[in-house]
């Protein structure tokens, strides 16, 4: 009877936490953002992946790693910084919708031209920095727009979430870098198809509802 007694406990919290792992799959503003988040992930973990290959085998200056990597990731640090001192005028909403429309511009243009004129070190670097700027204007507001409305499940909405991003995120990073061609063409065309990818999704999961007219 004891043992029964312990049971019925843990029953019961299984049986919340299924709960809330369904809610969180099924409300649209949660499951968009986070999948969204998770292919902006995946485009970060690609990135990982590939510099070292990018800047040894394709340009063929593995001494300048240090400062590639460095002149890339900068913007990214700088725009999260950005991104604080502008959410709470702006919205998050809006600055999500924004730095997806933005990260996708910039790297279509870096496709072309990696596709048409073929590019620099530099020109990859400049490019490719324009692109990680973005974002720092992303996943916090993903994220935070990911958890509004499930606020009263706070716990494993956040727990589910970030499996979600992390190992959705390292597969889809794994499968871009497998691509890899001695070109830089497989890892910005990955960038491109994540950031239009996840802008329809945020577009979807974020899109605001009309209120219904009086009769």
């Amino acid at each position: 009877e004891e043992a029964q007694r312990g049971l019925g406990p843990r029953v019961a919290a299984l049986g919340h936490i299924g709960e809330a792992v369904w809610e969180t799959v099924r409300t649209r503003q949660s499951i968009g953002n986070t999948i969204a988040q998770t292919l902006l992930m995946g485009a970060l973990f690609a990135f990982i992946n590939s510099i070292q290959q990018i800047v040894f085998d394709v340009f063929g200056r593995p001494a300048l790693i240090g400062l590639v990597f460095g002149l890339i990731a900068a913007p990214m640090a700088a725009s999260s910084w950005l991104n604080s001192r502008l959410v709470m005028r702006i919205g998050s909403r809006r600055m999500l919708l924004a730095a997806l429309a933005a990260f996708t511009t910039v790297s279509l243009l870096h496709l072309a031209v990696a596709l048409v004129v073929g590019e620099t070190l530099w020109s990859f670097v400049v490019l490719q920095a324009a692109t990680m700027a973005c974002f720092g204007l992303i996943g916090a507001n993903a994220g935070a727009l990911a958890m509004a409305p499930l606020g009263h499940i706070a716990g494993t909405a956040s727990a589910l979430q970030g499996v979600i991003t992390t190992i959705g995120g390292a597969l889809i990073g794994f499968v871009i870098g497998q691509l890899f061609d001695g070109t830089t063409v497989p890892m910005v065309a990955g960038f491109a198809a994540c950031g239009a990818l996840a802008l329809a999704l945020a577009s979807w999961a974020n899109r605001e509802t009309k209120p219904a007219r009086p009769a």
